[in-house]
């Protein structure tokens, strides 16, 4: 007679065996209880292999050996559930992988960083073409936009922005493309999130809010200069990530403040001011070329860069320059001191970005390219 921690497991396996035709279950429950000491075994014990191999035995004419592949496959069933779900994942990889190369076989696909841009904000879109397709030309809020092959992927790249006179909402991104069955039109949803500014009181000499016919006169030729400057889209793109700070200080007033001068209202702040005591070096935030070094009677000495592609840089209220109109420079290079010239209550330093004539926030720029 076999026993098995003091039990005679032939004479458990007859009173037992009757109850596994009926309740499969309740027969292996029942098992594990009378063998107390099976829990650290389970089904691998001696035990539990002889008393089921007796109930094979008897009931031999009446029930398949299926009961058991039951329980052998619910002993085995983390494992098989653990193989079926890498045969799933294989599965749905190479289907992801072959709908990834029925979408790429479209001519035109674009994809943008962030994929939503607020008020002041910047986005670099990326545009993939295949070999039989020519890029046209790349339009967002009505204007054209320039664009850059990347020689290293071969794909083209645009940079886009929402200045803050933009409406909130969906805009479209539209790539015009050329294909062996004549030009189409590609059009890609892009979302500009509104943005709340709030109010900076700043008071100054009212010589600087209120101008004279003479000093008004010099105030828009300085501001039409700007803007032709930064209006001007140079074929050149001088930048490389990534862009950095012209300065390594804490940012004093924010891009699009609400600036009211001594109670009157003015434009919204065009860039960001950072602090910077008089005679600090200015850095070029990035390659470029100076478009402009000019002394102007509210921004003060100003040197606007030209990186490329309707992308520029300004430095403001310098207290001198480094550097010449045209001539190139390195990012990281001086390009002035800074000083309190023009309207400024103090030393520090106004760096502003504009893309296409747009205003944009330095710090978004930042985010999106800088170190």
């Amino acid at each position: 007679m076999k026993r098995v921690y003091g039990l005679d497991v032939y004479k458990l396996a007859e009173e037992l065996s009757d109850m596994v035709w009926h309740d499969f279950d309740r027969w292996n429950k029942k098992v594990q209880t009378r063998l107390p000491t099976l829990g650290t075994g389970g089904q691998n014990t001696v035990g539990y292999q002889i008393i089921r191999s007796t109930t094979v035995q008897k009931h031999e004419g009446q029930i398949s050996n299926f009961y058991f592949l039951i329980s052998t496959f619910r002993e085995r069933f983390q494992f098989l559930s653990c193989l079926l779900m890498f045969f799933m994942t294989c599965f749905f990889s190479i289907w992801s992988c072959s709908l990834e190369v029925e979408a790429g076989s479209y001519p035109v696909l674009v994809s943008i960083e962030p994929d939503k841009i607020p008020l002041g904000g910047i986005a670099l879109a990326t545009i993939k073409i295949n070999d039989k397709t020519k890029l046209l030309d790349v339009k967002f809020l009505g204007k054209k936009i320039p664009y850059h092959l990347d020689p290293s992927s071969r794909d083209y790249f645009v940079l886009i922005g929402a200045g803050l006179d933009c409406k909130p909402g969906t805009h479209i991104l539209t790539v015009k493309w050329q294909g062996p069955d004549g030009p189409d039109l590609y059009s890609h949803e892009v979302r500009v999130m509104a943005r709340t500014f709030p109010e900076e009181r700043l008071s100054v000499p009212e010589r600087m809010v209120e101008f004279p016919p003479k000093i008004l006169e010099r105030v828009l030729n300085d501001q039409k200069a700007v803007k032709e400057t930064c209006d001007k889209i140079s074929n050149n793109l001088y930048w490389k990530r990534p862009f950095i700070w012209p300065v390594n200080s804490k940012i004093l007033s924010q891009f699009g403040f609400r600036r009211i001068f001594n109670n009157k209202p003015r434009s919204p702040h065009s860039g960001v001011d950072l602090r910077a005591p008089e005679g600090t070096p200015i850095l070029s935030s990035n390659y470029g070329k100076v478009a402009m070094a000019r002394d102007c009677y509210l921004s003060g000495k100003t040197v606007i860069l030209d990186h490329g592609k309707g992308l520029y840089t300004l430095y403001a209220h310098l207290v001198s320059y480094k550097v010449s109109e045209g001539q190139e420079v390195k990012r990281g290079q001086v390009v002035g001191l800074a000083g309190s010239t023009g309207r400024a209550t103090g030393p520090h330093l106004h760096w502003g970005v504009s893309l296409l004539g747009k205003r944009l926030d330095p710090a978004e720029l930042m985010a999106l390219l800088g170190t």
